[in-house]
């Protein structure tokens, strides 16, 4: 199943330094068995979600947090589906934290 979120409307979670609990509660079913992969409606544009955590043994808390978002175009869309840099820019930072912001230097 396909979720709609936007950055104005995105709770605090799921980000960034989030939890994979924070992206099963927001988006639901994953598409894949490995669970770190999740389909979703973002400004706009179907996008592929692809998750990498870091080691709980590295977190305060002991839980497993994500450290790398890849954001894309769902396979089935390559080639049909493009995104503008404005739209590319708007989805990362659905993905950060409140209190960041994405820029390209």
């Amino acid at each position: 199943m396909e979720r709609a979120i936007s950055a104005a409307t995105a709770p605090i979670t799921p980000t960034l330094g989030g939890t994979l609990t924070d992206f099963q509660q927001r988006f639901s079913a994953t598409t894949d068995s490995s669970g770190l992969m999740y389909a979703a409606t973002i400004a706009g544009q179907r996008a592929l979600i692809l998750l990498t955590f870091d080691e709980p043994s590295q977190s305060q808390d002991g839980q497993q947090h994500v450290a790398i978002i890849a954001v894309q175009v769902p396979g089935d869309a390559l080639g049909a589906e493009t995104w503008s840099q404005a739209t590319a820019d708007h989805i990362a930072q659905t993905f950060l934290p409140p209190t960041r912001s994405f820029s390209i230097s």
